[in-house]
């Protein structure tokens, strides 16, 4: 598979996040709001309707299935960005958009996005093709 050694990939500094005590009420926030989301609304019915005729199992559905665009995918990023921002003491390992702005203003992040070809805002593409 793509994870070789499962805990070793939970215990890098990326999964803080996951393991912390307040993320929990963090994934309660997301899930009320997405109820009220066209897009998730309609992402779930889709989903549903592929499972009940019967092209799909739930346990086959996949990232592109799943993907987050629009209203909830904006959801996401700023829950998590307010998240990220409101526990920084302990979570100091993620880029959240204040420290970004930090970066930008010290000139840090304009040094280093020149490198690789960024500006404030990019978010580099994921290829999960791997």
């Amino acid at each position: 598979g793509l994870i070789p050694d499962l805990l070793s990939f939970l215990r890098e500094d990326w999964s803080r996040a996951l393991v912390h005590d307040r993320f929990q009420e963090l994934r309660r926030q997301l899930e009320r709001s997405a109820q009220t989301s066209e897009h998730m609304a309609a992402l779930v019915q889709a989903l549903w309707s592929k499972v009940n005729t019967g092209d799909t199992t739930a346990a086959q559905v996949g990232l592109q299935d799943t993907a987050l665009v629009g209203d909830t995918r904006l959801l996401v990023q700023d829950g998590f960005n307010n998240f990220l921002e409101a526990n920084s003491n302990h979570l100091h390992v993620y880029l959240t958009a204040a420290r970004a702005d930090e970066m930008q203003t010290n000139n840090i992040w304009a040094e280093t996005s020149a490198k690789v070809g960024l500006v404030i805002g990019d978010v580099p593409h994921m290829d999960h093709t791997c």
